[in-house]
């Protein structure tokens, strides 16, 4: 009787029981399976993602690279300029920071030459002090400053940003100081800056004061970060002068323009 008891017992419950476990283990490995392939589709996904940005990023190299060494076969100043002007358009930092060593260095080899020959070594100087420059902004850019401001104007974030820091070619002084305000807009506010020299024929295009900040008057929002800069940059000390601001028509979107001429 027991024995006819437990029989039914087992029909009755163990093996819907164990039907029901199985069925669970089925779906629990089923779904362990489905999150490790999902685990795998995602590490193929990011390791092709990688790859492509490698790849995208060794092209932009190679191009770059072509370019200037293009440019420097005339072995002159103004070719070591275009050159410089070519890198300072490469949004890469690593790219940048090689192809600017890149460029040091060749146009070192070029002043060694000419030097033998008796030929004037300014407009080289000036190119190679242009790239120094260029690399020690990219050093800010790169490594911002941990360090607090001394002072209750805290700098403006400016991620996303692009600033270009304008300086009058006809005062020597003018691309150190440059250098240092664009170091410091780029250690201390995030944004990317680059360098770049206007000629005294342009300069009413492109200045109203000593030093200014143009800012597009088709963005409010823009002119408020404008404000900030002025005021972050004034509180910093590094010129006489004050920053001014000015309006102007073109708007390239999260972009400003600093001059530098003191």
């Amino acid at each position: 009787m027991a024995e006819k008891n437990k029989s039914t017992f087992m029909k009755d419950y163990g093996i819907p029981l164990i039907a029901i476990i199985a069925s669970i283990l089925a779906a629990f490995m089923s779904f362990i399976t489905s999150i490790s392939q999902n685990t795998l589709q995602n590490d193929i996904a990011k390791f092709q993602e990688e790859q492509a940005k490698k790849e995208f990023r060794l092209n932009v190299y190679i191009k770059s690279y072509d370019l200037v060494e293009k440019a420097l076969e005339d072995k002159n100043a103004p070719a070591g300029e275009f050159a410089r002007r070519v890198i300072s358009l490469v949004e890469d930092d690593d790219v940048k920071q090689g192809l600017l060593d890149y460029l040091k260095l060749m146009l070192q080899k070029v002043k060694e030459e000419q030097s033998k020959s008796g030929i004037a070594q300014e407009d080289l100087e000036l190119v190679i002090a242009r790239a120094e420059a260029d690399q020690e902004v990219l050093t800010a850019q790169t490594q911002p400053s941990s360090s607090n401001v001394n002072n209750e104007n805290a700098p403006p974030d400016l991620h996303g940003w692009r600033i270009q820091v304008m300086y009058c070619e006809r005062q020597r002084e003018a691309l150190e100081n440059a250098t240092t305000v664009a170091k410091t807009i780029a250690s201390y506010t995030g944004a990317k800056c680059r360098l770049t020299s206007v000629s005294p024929n342009s300069e009413n295009k492109v200045s109203n004061s000593p030093i200014n900040i143009n800012y597009s008057k088709k963005d409010n929002g823009e002119r408020k970060k404008a404000e900030a800069l002025a005021e972050f940059l004034n509180s910093q000390g590094l010129s006489k002068e004050e920053f001014k601001l000015r309006k102007v028509n073109t708007d390239f979107g999260d972009h400003m323009s600093v001059y530098v001429c003191p």
